[in-house]
């Protein structure tokens, strides 16, 4: 995608390749693009979500009047830039996101279409993360996963389902 001007306080629509959408407005760009993400059946905002910025087709502003635009205004949604969160590599995104919220979820969506990893950076450098994973009942899972930057497409934080994790894995330590 061609380097964009994003308005404050609009909601857009992103597509990606392989047809994926998201909805949410733009809080920070450089190598990702990083949205406070409104979920599109809810209408609510949940989380962030970060993708790269070359894997963008299109990102279109919603016009007033349109749907998404006044569903907006009636609800009164207004994003929040997270603070300290750095978009300009993957190490740093990944570093600044794990900081600030205790899990990452990462895809790598031309690997492993659909599948989601959360979790705990561990190790970070230039080319490589290494992992402490969480199942999906909250459990922490044995051993690490090691996973390339280049090949981590996306990558959400702060959103309800990541809390609910991190809240069911901090009352099985109690």
């Amino acid at each position: 995608m061609k380097k964009t001007a994003f308005a404050p306080y609009v909601v857009y629509r992103v597509d990606r390749r392989g047809n994926r959408r998201l909805y949410g407005f733009v809080v920070g760009s450089a190598e990702w693009l990083l949205l406070h993400r409104l979920d599109s059946e809810m209408w609510v905002l949940n989380g962030y979500v970060a993708v790269r910025a070359r894997d963008i087709d299109a990102a279109e502003q919603s016009e007033r009047g349109s749907f998404s635009g006044e569903v907006v205004r009636l609800k009164r949604l207004r994003p929040r830039r997270p603070p300290r969160i750095s978009v300009s590599s993957t190490e740093e995104l990944l570093r600044t996101a794990a900081t600030a919220w205790p899990l990452v979820s990462i895809e790598r969506e031309n690997d492993d279409r659909g599948v989601a990893w959360i979790g705990r950076p561990v190790v970070l450098g230039p080319r490589e993360a290494v992992l402490k994973l969480i199942d999906t009942t909250g459990r922490w899972m044995a051993g690490t996963m090691t996973v390339k930057l280049g090949s981590i497409t996306r990558i959400d934080f702060g959103g309800e389902y990541e809390s609910l994790l991190h809240q069911l894995s901090e009352r099985r330590v109690k």
